[in-house]
């Protein structure tokens, strides 16, 4: 036994860096679902026994696109004594596997071998990876799904669904494994499986989204009590009646969407649907659209997550169309602060930028605005210079940070940036800076990222997207006249406001937004030789 453990403990998973994609296309890989989400887990024991069923759910979702209830299918194999039944807890392989015709179905996939006592260097299991297959695997106490093979490296795609970085070296993400690992590991070693694999295709696309046998995955910013619009085409093998939609993936409140195909279903169907949001608490929502077939056959069109901001810190400014972004629609999500600090002198949620810092704000169109406000504090003792340059907040096009702590500035896939400053006053003190977008056409997904130097914190209160429109007239915000720029304005990039003054007040024509020439946001001299690589993104429209 210590001889054993001590070859396993010798045995290191490999990472291969090339991710195969079941689309065709560079778009992500599908989510890697847990047992253990709060969604499920605590419903018909799937938390502590449910691997074999959420194993076939990643198998499934996967292959096809298309997401198995784990609730509904637990009942189901409990019903037929695979499931917490005569054998004991958790699945009965040999049972459960080989009695899913109606899945099969519904949901477009055959199971081509219901098991096997075999290990990954089978041909016939690397034969079926190669082709597009995908395997429910038997490892010591537990199961696994793994999706595809790289030749060239000798490694697995995995996903667990009891994701244990010590114990079998796996993330809550798709991990790829050596062919040792999964042959000689003491709790990874692959004793059984058995093969699956798609009987049909759909085509899906959503806006200029567009994703083969698999959703199109969205994400948007949207204000409580509204309505979301989706309008695209769908295809699907066994051809497309009717929509509809799950929240949060509550299957047991379906909303229907009665009339909401357009054109001849039985080739391409076209939608356009409004989804009614209301009632959905502030934060972060999966909203996943549908379509029935032919039968029970169910193919999944689109994954939207849902940013849904509060009236207490969002909202769209009636008469310009300002829109303003409070942190309320993204607690949950990493450096979202759900309670400011109470020195802030406010409890809304916040974003805490900090060293590798971001945050996917959702999909928007910049060209409809001319610039963006942000309010945001520091502490007394911060330091935007201590990395030897200065710190820098702005959007990205792609979710990485401006910097990860002292390493220098990061700007690829950059859209605009400005620097923060500090000062004595402390957080109770707002501060505003400006982010230039008068020159960005840009659709498509938006970061929020920042360059911050380790162990400093800048606490962003909100973000107001500014369309530059003013009472009564049509200009542009940022082209109304201001006093001769003189060299201490040049050198800032922002303009500090106690909590209790108005930005209005230095511009009174202008309703909710500071002018971007009055605050100065004018990148000092060290950004010379960046802002030639940010121009790239400017007149130019991202496709999706």
């Amino acid at each position: 036994m210590i001889g054993l453990l001590l070859l396993a403990a010798a045995i290191s998973p490999l990472n291969a860096a090339a991710v195969s994609d079941p689309t065709g296309t560079d778009a992500p890989l599908p989510e890697c679902f847990q047992q253990t989400d709060e969604r499920w887990a605590g419903k018909e024991l799937i938390g502590p026994n449910g691997c074999g069923l959420i194993a076939l759910v990643n198998a499934v979702n996967y292959l096809t696109g298309n997401f198995i209830d784990p609730v509904e299918l637990a009942v189901y194999a409990h019903r037929i004594d695979a499931y917490n039944g005569s054998v004991g807890g958790g699945t009965a392989r040999w049972v459960l596997y080989n009695q899913l015709a109606r899945y099969e179905r519904q949901y477009g996939f055959r199971v081509t071998d219901t098991g096997m006592d075999a290990g990954v260097r089978h041909r016939d299991f690397i034969r079926n990876l190669k082709a597009g297959g995908v395997a429910v695997c038997h490892v010591y106490g537990h199961f696994i799904t793994i999706v595809d093979y790289d030749a060239g490296t000798d490694t697995y795609l995995v996903y667990d669904s009891a994701a244990n970085p010590t114990k079998r070296q796996t993330t809550a993400k798709p991990t790829w494994l050596s062919g040792e690992y999964l042959s000689t590991s003491p709790y990874m070693t692959v004793d059984w499986w058995c093969l699956l694999e798609r009987t049909g295709d759909s085509k899906n696309k959503v806006g200029d989204r567009v994703r083969r046998n698999q959703p199109v995955e969205l994400s948007r910013y949207v204000e409580s009590d509204t309505a979301l619009t989706l309008t695209g085409t769908a295809v699907a093998s066994g051809g497309i009646k009717s929509l509809f939609y799950v929240v949060d993936y509550d299957y047991d409140n379906v909303v229907s969407l009665p009339d909401s195909v357009t054109a001849d279903a039985d080739t391409e169907a076209a939608f356009s649907v409004s989804l009614d949001l209301s009632g959905l608490s502030a934060g972060v929502h999966t909203l996943r659209l549908l379509a029935r077939g032919a039968g029970r056959q169910v193919s999944d069109i689109a994954v939207c997550t849902l940013f849904v901001g509060s009236s207490a810190d969002s909202g769209t400014d009636p008469v310009t169309g300002d829109v303003t972004v409070g942190f309320s629609g993204y607690v949950g999500m990493p450096h979202v602060m759900q309670k400011a600090p109470v020195s802030l002198g406010t409890r809304v949620p916040c974003f805490r930028a900090e060293a590798g810092a971001v945050l996917l704000l959702g999909e928007m169109d910049l060209s409809e605005f001319t610039h963006v406000v942000v309010t945001y504090s520091v502490k007394e003792t911060f330091e935007p210079n201590s990395a030897g340059f200065p710190a820098c907040i702005g959007l990205k096009t792609a979710g990485k940070p401006y910097s990860r702590g002292d390493s220098g500035y990061d700007v690829e896939d950059s859209l605009a940036l400005a620097m923060p400053e500090g000062g004595p006053e402390g957080l109770k003190y707002e501060r505003q800076l400006i982010l230039d977008l008068s020159d960005i056409d840009y659709k498509g997904d938006v970061y929020l990222a920042a360059c911050i130097p380790e162990k400093q914190y800048v606490y962003i209160r909100s973000l107001r997207f500014c369309t530059g429109k003013t009472i009564g007239t049509e200009t542009d915000a940022t082209q109304t006249a201001t006093e001769p720029e003189t060299a201490e304005s040049a050198s800032g990039a922002g303009t500090d406001l106690p909590v209790d003054s108005a930005s209005a007040e230095t511009e009174p024509n202008v309703v909710g937004c500071t002018s971007s020439a009055q605050t100065g946001a004018v990148m000092t001299v060290f950004l010379t030789g960046i802002v030639p690589m940010l121009c790239r993104h400017r007149r130019r429209r991202a496709a999706r």
